[in-house]
């Protein structure tokens, strides 16, 4: 078959139903059609593209024979890596047939579907011209038109899903004289969750004629948003299962259904966990290696202790976090089942590289005189580092550490690289369940932009409050 091309792009491919009468039709002549079966799938193949306009017929024509053929109809849809297949069985004796083409969404992902009509085999002899979609909150009118006019017909008009109240028609029946070849009504979509708009189409006085037809909800921007919205977060989903005691005292199990908003809050309190915990052991660690690091600097002593803390900050600092994470889950820590635990400690060993070489830039900034006077009023190295020379040292070093704190709140982001229910990870599951990527990962990106705010503002109170009082 050889198609006519269309320029039309991704619009298009929201128009549900393409089996509309109107224009020319498309049409394929069967060349050599090889008999077969449906068992084995034999007959010609054809590519269908979705792009063709929505009020373009899909007719398949044959010269007349006496065996039964089989066709398999692809449809390729742009952006889609495995094409949907579908079998349109002819009969001994029909020359043509008909198919429905339509696409759909469903929680956010483009669904095509290829299926054969409701009705009898071959082309229906009456088909509504259906628009691009229903524009939520707007009257669309689509129009029925009848290719055999010569006798009165009527049609009667009744949505397929949805409850009461999800759509309006203007009337529930059409009544057709003699000659007249068109009619038309308007569909309204009302506020609901719905994707898609299904209407069933039924002559009254001939059951064996009748369609059963879909096309999308197009909804506006904010009203899009506010639909994605709901299904990222707010619809209710299977969230595991729990044990309930029954009134008999049987104990019985009972599926769980929560929003997927807890995906986001899991993950958020696994970040904070994580963060604070490696920080804390961090912040530890550094200043043991910073003491050790600055005694040696300046008395020459610990010195089995200095090369194995400059061998740490060297192998620490000159190797990713993400190889140290792995390195840490994978080989280190592979039978520790406690995921939390070692990212924390994985981050904490990071953390305290770069915290330990703040501290002792922070200790190194402090004049020396201020330990010398410290000794000559009678306090010892350890009485002058705690009371002297360290308070300095932390007030100076203070916007440093913030810094690290809120690198290492982000860096926790890569702890999913080992399978941790973080916040990242988190946006990206509900991501892969509804297939929207902007809204999850917008809301994530929004939750750690908050917290780094919140904590740079307690951190600049903090500095003012150490100015102010001079500790």
């Amino acid at each position: 078959m050889k198609p006519s091309r269309s320029a039309s792009g991704p619009l298009s491919l929201l128009a549900a139903a393409l089996l509309l009468a109107g224009g020319a039709p498309l049409r394929a002549q069967d060349e050599s059609p090889a008999p077969g079966g449906e068992a084995d799938g034999g007959g010609a193949r054809f590519a269908v593209p979705v792009d063709a306009p929505a009020t373009r017929a899909l007719d398949l024509t044959r010269a007349e024979s006496d065996e039964r053929i089989v066709y398999d109809i692809t449809l390729e849809v742009p952006g889609r890596k495995i094409p949907l297949t579908a079998r349109l069985p002819l009969e001994a004796g029909q020359t043509s047939a008909a198919l429905t083409l339509s696409v759909q969404e469903r929680e956010g992902r483009r669904v095509s579907t290829l299926s054969l009509p409701d009705g009898p085999d071959g082309a229906p002899g009456d088909v509504p011209r259906l628009p691009l979609g229903l524009f939520a909150g707007r009257e669309v009118e689509v129009r029925l038109v009848r290719k055999d006019a010569a006798e009165p017909a009527a049609y009667s008009l009744e949505p397929a899903n949805g409850a009461d109240g999800d759509f309006t028609l203007s009337t529930n029946e059409l009544a057709f004289a003699a000659g007249q070849t068109e009619a038309s009504f308007t569909a309204t979509a009302n506020p609901s969750r719905l994707e898609t708009f299904e209407l069933r189409v039924a002559r009254t006085d001939d059951a064996g004629d009748r369609l059963r037809l879909s096309f999308p909800i197009v909804r506006g921007p904010l009203a899009a948003f506010e639909n994605n919205f709901y299904v990222c977060f707010v619809k209710k989903i299977p969230f595991g299962t729990r044990e309930v005691r029954g009134p008999d005292g049987a104990v019985r199990t009972e599926q769980v259904y929560k929003g997927r908003w807890h995906y986001i809050t899991n993950g958020l309190r696994n970040t904070l966990t994580v963060a604070l915990c490696a920080v804390l052991l961090g912040a530890v660690l550094g200043f043991l290696v910073a003491i050790v690091r600055s005694t040696h600097d300046k008395h020459g002593r610990l010195r089995l202790l200095n090369a194995v803390c400059k061998v740490y900050i060297t192998v620490i600092r000159g190797t990713p976090m993400t190889v140290q994470l792995l390195i840490a889950y994978f080989i280190i820590f592979s039978n520790l089942n406690n995921k939390v635990l070692v990212a924390i400690l994985a981050f904490g060993f990071n953390s305290g590289a770069y915290v330990a070489e703040i501290i002792r830039a922070g200790i190194t900034s402090i004049d020396d005189g201020q330990m010398e006077a410290a000794r000559s009023l009678g306090l010892s190295y350890g009485q002058g580092m705690r009371r002297i020379v360290l308070p300095q040292a932390i007030r100076n070093i203070l916007p440093a550490l913030g810094n690290e704190f809120i690198v290492m709140l982000k860096d926790t982001s890569i702890a999913s690289f080992i399978g941790l229910d973080d916040l990242a990870r988190g946006g990206s599951i509900i991501r892969s369940q509804t297939y929207q990527a902007y809204i999850p990962f917008l809301a994530v990106a929004a939750i750690y932009l908050v917290m780094v705010m919140i904590f740079s503002k307690l951190l600049t109170r903090l500095e003012r409050h150490l100015h102010r009082t001079g500790r």
